[in-house]
């Protein structure tokens, strides 16, 4: 959230069973990877705070992928500042 994002931040909220590794990948329409970090979350609920500062207006589609347990998510996201 929020989304659509209207500043240069958007918050993840997620809540793990263990504490474990995830990738967090955001790709533009054309399949072009604009941003992938990996990251502890702990187990638990999570929020993790990502900046857009160099991303440009647009519909992105993002994908969480714990790296232990739990399946991938995706959901598209648009930047309109």
């Amino acid at each position: 959230f929020p989304n659509p994002i209207v500043d240069d931040t958007f918050t993840i909220q997620y809540t793990s069973p263990v504490t474990q590794q995830a990738k967090v990948s955001m790709f533009n329409q054309d399949g072009t990877l604009n941003l992938q970090t990996e990251l502890t979350v702990l187990s638990g609920s999570n929020s993790l705070v990502f900046g857009t500062d160099n991303m440009d207006n647009g519909t992105y589609i993002l994908v969480f992928t714990p790296m232990t347990s739990g399946g991938p998510a995706t959901t598209r996201i648009v930047i309109d500042r």
